[in-house]
C-alpha cells in the first residue's frame, strides 16, 4: 500500500503534493527514486538545505568521474588555482577552463579577440560590445570561432571535503529514506526522523565515519553508492551504513533499543554504469566505534587509499575521453594545412601520426600537472 502521509511534516499525500525524491540525490548520480516519502514542500526544503550542502561537497567527484545523471549536467569545479596565481575551472575530462572570459581590443588593427568558455558566452560578449561600439562587424561570426583545446603547464589545486553537520544530516536522510521506502515503518526509527527536523548541529542519533577494512568492489573501475541497513535483535541494534562514491562512509544507529526481527536491506549501485550488486559489504559493527588515536590514524590511511583509487579511476576515464579526441584533432589540424580535397598520402599520414604523438605528450604533461598521473621513473646508469 502507498504511504498516505509525509514522513516529515505529517501532511496527507495527495496527487497534487506528492513529489519524486531521489533517495540518493540526482546531482551525485543517484538513480533510486520514490514518490512515497515527502510532500513537495518538504522535498523542496531538503533540496534547498541539507541536500544542497551534500551535493556541493561531493560534486567535484561527479565532475572528475564524468558520471551520468538523469537530468542536468555535472558542475565545473570552480576556482582551482596554480602556484603562480592562475585561476581555472575544471570541466569534463578534467580539462582546465578559464575562470572568466577575456576581451582584447586592438585599436590599431580594429580587431577584437574574445576568449570565452562556450559559444553562448561569445554571443553575449559580442552583443555587449555592439552596444558600446555600434559599428562592430559581427557578420559571419560562427566562421571566426576557433576551438582551442589547450592544457596548462602548472599543477592545479582545489579543495574538497565535508562541510560538517548539514552534510551528515543529509546522509542520515539517505538512510532514513531507504528504511522508509523498504518498510513503511516510521515508528521503529522515530528518533532518526525527529533528527531530520532538528538543526544539523543538534542531531542526537549516534553516527560515525566508518571505513571498511576491506576494499571490495565488483570490478576494478566500479564506483558505488551503498546503503546497507541491518537489524540485529540479539544486539538490540538497527543500524545503517552509507557509502558514497566508494569513499566517504558513515554508520548510524537508527535504533539502539531495537526489538524487531532480523532484517537486511541493501542498495548498491555503480554510479558510472548503473549496474547494481547484491554483494553485502563487510561491516563488523557492534553499536559503537572506539575513539583511539591509533584507530583514527588507521581510518585516515584507509580514506587515503579510497581517494587514491577514486582518482586513478578518474584518470583512466579522463584519458579515455581525451584519447578519443586526439586523433580527430590531429587529423583536422593536418588536413586543414593542405588544399581542400587533397589525397591523403603516406606523407600526410606521417604528419598526422606526428601530431597525435605531440598532442599525447601535451595531454600526459597535463595529467601529471593535475596530480592524476605520476611521471615515469627515470633510470640512471653509472659509467
Amino acid at each position: 500500500m502507498p504511504n498516505t502521509h509525509c514522513y516529515h511534516c505529517g501532511s496527507p499525500l495527495t496527487p497534487a503534493n506528492r513529489s519524486q525524491e531521489h533517495i540518493i540525490p540526482n546531482a551525485i548520480g543517484g538513480r533510486w527514486k520514490s514518490t512515497d516519502l515527502w510532500c513537495a514542500d518538504c522535498n523542496r526544503h531538503f533540496g534547498a538545505t541539507i541536500d544542497a550542502v551534500l551535493c556541493r561537497d561531493l560534486s567535484p567527484f561527479a565532475t572528475l568521474l564524468d558520471i551520468g545523471r538523469e537530468r542536468g549536467e555535472n558542475q565545473v569545479i570552480k576556482n582551482a588555482h596554480t602556484g603562480s596565481g592562475g585561476r581555472y575551472h575544471i570541466g569534463k575530462g578534467i580539462t582546465p577552463i578559464d575562470s572568466k572570459p577575456t576581451v582584447q581590443i586592438n585599436k590599431d588593427t580594429q580587431t577584437v579577440h574574445i576568449s570565452a568558455r562556450n559559444e553562448e558566452e561569445v554571443f553575449l560578449l559580442v552583443k555587449q560590445l555592439k552596444e558600446k561600439y555600434p559599428g562592430l562587424d559581427d557578420s559571419d561570426l560562427a566562421s571566426k570561432f576557433v576551438v582551442n583545446n589547450r592544457y596548462i603547464s602548472e599543477s592545479l589545486h582545489f579543495q574538497s571535503g565535508i562541510s560538517g553537520p548539514a552534510f551528515i544530516q543529509a546522509v542520515l536522510k539517505i538512510a532514513v529514506s531507504a528504511w522508509l521506502e523498504n518498510t513503511k515503518d516510521p515508528a521503529t526509527i522515530a528518533s532518526a526522523i525527529a533528527d531530520l527536523k532538528r538543526s544539523p548541529e543538534n542531531i542526537q542519533i549516534y553516527h560515525r565515519h566508518y571505513y571498511t577494512p576491506e576494499l571490495c568492489h565488483p570490478d576494478a573501475d566500479s564506483v558505488e553508492h551503498i546503503i546497507y541497513i541491518k537489524g540485529e535483535p540479539e544486539k538490540s541494534l538497527l543500524y545503517a551504513y552509507v557509502e558514497l562514491f566508494s569513499t566517504y562512509a558513515f554508520v548510524f544507529n537508527l535504533n539502539d533499543r531495537y526489538t524487531g526481527g532480523a532484517c537486511t536491506y541493501l542498495y548498491r549501485c555503480d554510479v558510472l554504469t548503473g549496474a547494481q550488486s547484491n554483494m553485502a559489504p563487510t561491516i563488523n559493527y557492534t553499536g559503537t566505534l572506539p575513539d583511539k588515536p591509533d584507530l583514527n590514524r588507521h581510518f585516515i590511511e584507509l580514506l587515503q587509499v579510497k581517494f587514491d583509487r577514486l582518482m586513478s579511476i578518474a584518470d583512466r576515464r579522463a584519458e579515455s575521453y581525451h584519447v578519443g579526441q586526439l586523433a580527430e584533432r590531429a587529423f583536422k589540424s593536418v588536413i586543414d594545412k593542405h588544399p581542400k580535397g587533397s589525397e591523403i598520402t603516406e606523407s600526410i599520414m606521417a604528419e598526422i601520426t606526428t601530431e597525435v604523438t605531440r598532442l599525447s605528450k601535451e595531454y600526459a604533461r597535463h595529467m601529471i600537472n593535475m596530480g592524476l598521473r605520476k611521471p615515469a621513473n627515470k633510470k640512471t646508469s653509472k659509467d
